[in-house]
């Protein structure tokens, strides 16, 4: 459900995004349930049927989906990544889910570098890149532009489109 595709909804989604007030509610309410019972339905999809996508070496293609898709749920409390950690574990052992249990890791230390560094929002934890120098934007365009999902780069403009309908893209889209 929800996302960037072909069909009845595409118009649909694809007026959201372009009119100047966004009606956010409509393609995330679509994509996502909001339950504690949701999330462990997803967590159960993914551990069923996506945990052995996601280990092989196409997880990072954009045209499949290979991800477990409970970010959300970990973020807003619906689960723990304790309760995945040790779901993924049960179900396929800790050898046989690496990729996984490792990204669930990262993810847990990006938020103790927050708790560590509290600039890092307005720094990067790496001084050299902040002599880093961007192209010239003073009007905004650009910047609307990737918001929007209009910057002609067909990957990026995918992965926005994604954000902007459904309120999440995969972590390599990201990148």
């Amino acid at each position: 459900g929800g996302g960037w595709e072909r069909g009845e909804n595409t118009k649909q989604h694809r007026d959201i995004w372009i009119k100047e007030k966004v009606n956010w509610t409509f393609g995330i309410e679509e994509a996502w349930g909001f339950t504690e019972e949701d999330a462990h339905v997803a967590l159960e999809k993914f551990l069923s049927e996506g945990i052995y996508k996601f280990e092989g070496r196409d997880r990072h293609r954009a045209d499949q989906s290979n991800t477990a898709v409970i970010s959300p749920y970990i973020r807003f409390g619906q689960l723990s990544p304790n309760t995945v950690y040790h779901a993924a574990k049960k179900r396929r052992g800790a050898h046989r889910c690496k990729a996984f249990l490792r990204r669930l890791a990262w993810r847990e230390l990006a938020y103790w570098m927050l708790f560590k560094f509290p600039q890092l929002p307005d720094l990067s934890l790496r001084m050299q890149y902040e002599q880093q120098r961007w192209h010239n934007d003073d009007d905004g365009a650009r910047v609307r532009a990737w918001k929007t999902g209009q910057t002609g780069f067909p990957l990026v403009d995918a992965g926005m489109r994604q954000l902007w309908v459904t309120g999440w893209m995969p972590n390599y889209m990201r990148h």
